[in-house]
């Protein structure tokens, strides 16, 4: 099979790069999931730690702009392999 554009790949796949980064940097600093993490700190009553607040939003987003990457690099993939 040949080898899709590169042109065409690489832009979704420096974003792809950059978001799975930003999740990791996270995940390495909490010790745990996003979704263990966003719990935890919806479970402390009567304390709101604002860095931690701001840190689950940036990695809200992170993650969830990370998925629509990979999905539009999915998409990109399979057009290319079919036009082939």
């Amino acid at each position: 099979m040949n080898n899709p554009p590169v042109g065409l790949v690489t832009p979704d796949t420096d974003r792809v790069e950059q978001y799975k980064a930003e999740c990791h940097f996270f995940q390495k600093k909490y010790g745990m999931s996003m979704e263990e993490f966003e719990s935890r700190l919806h479970e402390e009553k009567g304390y709101e730690d604002f860095e931690k607040e701001d840190d689950l939003a940036d990695w809200q987003f992170s993650l969830e702009t990370l998925r629509w990457w990979e999905e539009k690099e999915r998409n990109l993939q399979k057009s290319l392999e079919e036009s082939l």
